[in-house]
């Protein structure tokens, strides 16, 4: 399967694979940075989504949607500071809106500091919500910029600001499934996992294989005490993503939590196999093909943009050798987990 091929059905697995493999012979290749932070992002693994991202701006640096992912990957590893000074620097690099960012409110030397006082981060977060908030009277209808907010408003713990941006962003675009994970995630900060869940499921109407949508999907029931459908779409995740340790240990937690800890030795091979005929897991390689017109154009927007055709020749021509030496499974992944 060529790569652009993985990409627009959806194989995530087989996407990182063959960018992992691209990017060992070309290592300043940021579209390909990027593209391998943001299916990391979609796979749950916000570190390693981090790494890739900051790959990309290293090598272009005004790469907008890597400065604005990278803002969602370090507010999910609650790294708040950096995550407000990568979207300051989206907004001051975005060429219709650059007007609104006045100075970096973030100091460059402090940016490492391990001693911020909770009254400064706050400062901050206010200071960034009025820029942007003011770069939204001119632009109400920028998906990226009411995105931005929103995950400003989540890391200033404003869950219910955090919801209403979320919801003008789906009044927009109601079939964006990265929107309906961002909208269950704020809204399950309120309590209501309820619409939470309806949301995740909304994402998975759009993208089945969404790795993210499965593990918040896990988290909103095991928040409900219903550990049976908690275990159950961990176990959807791991069918995805078998590789995803921290996986694994939310699912121990949930056999825990419902006392089912015979169960836990079964975990000791990592293998979803197991529990076949035990929970009702999907088959990764039955999946359905995302065929939402939103999907395949977001794809275009984040993964396939930017002179995409040249990109894709240049990849299979390049490395086809040695993409047929491997296979997915051979790609180890890494770990992390934040439902946003």
């Amino acid at each position: 399967m060529e790569f652009i091929e993985a990409v627009k059905t959806g194989d995530s697995q087989k996407s990182i694979y063959m960018l992992e493999e691209h990017l060992k012979h070309n290592e300043t290749d940021s579209e390909g940075w990027r593209m391998l932070g943001f299916m990391l992002q979609e796979n749950d693994q916000d570190q390693q989504s981090c790494t890739a991202l900051l790959q990309s701006i290293k090598h272009n640096p005004s790469d907008l949607h890597s400065l604005l992912q990278l803002g969602v990957s370090c507010t999910n590893i609650l790294d708040e500071v950096h995550a407000m000074k990568y979207l300051w620097t989206w907004l001051s690099k975005n060429p219709s809106l650059y007007q609104h960012a006045g100075n970096n409110p973030i100091l460059e030397e402090k940016l490492l500091a391990d001693d911020w006082k909770i009254e400064e981060i706050k400062g901050i977060t206010d200071d960034l919500i009025q820029k942007f908030e003011q770069a939204k009277t001119t632009n109400p209808q920028d998906i990226d910029l009411l995105t931005s907010l929103g995950v400003l408003y989540f890391i200033k713990r404003e869950y219910q600001s955090a919801v209403e941006h979320f919801q003008e962003t789906l009044n927009i675009d109601p079939n964006n499934y990265l929107l309906w994970n961002k909208f269950g995630a704020a809204i399950a900060h309120l309590g209501q996992n309820e619409v939470a869940q309806q949301a995740y499921y909304k994402a998975l109407d759009n993208k089945p294989n969404y790795v993210r949508a499965w593990v918040n999907l896990a988290m909103a029931h095991g928040s409900n005490r219903d550990y049976q459908n908690s275990v159950n779409f961990y176990l959807n995740a791991l069918a995805l993503n078998p590789e995803a340790n921290h996986i694994w240990s939310y699912l121990e937690s949930s056999f825990i939590c419902s006392e089912d800890i015979d169960k836990i030795p079964m975990l000791r091979n990592k293998d979803v196999t197991v529990f076949s005929g035990m929970y009702d897991i999907i088959n990764a390689k039955e999946m359905p093909v995302p065929e939402n017109s939103s999907y395949l154009s977001m794809t275009e927007k984040y993964h396939l943009k930017d002179k995409a055709e040249n990109w894709v020749n240049k990849f299979n021509k390049g490395n086809s050798d040695d993409i047929n030496k491997g296979s997915p499974d051979d790609y180890m992944q890494g770990e992390y987990i934040a439902e946003n």
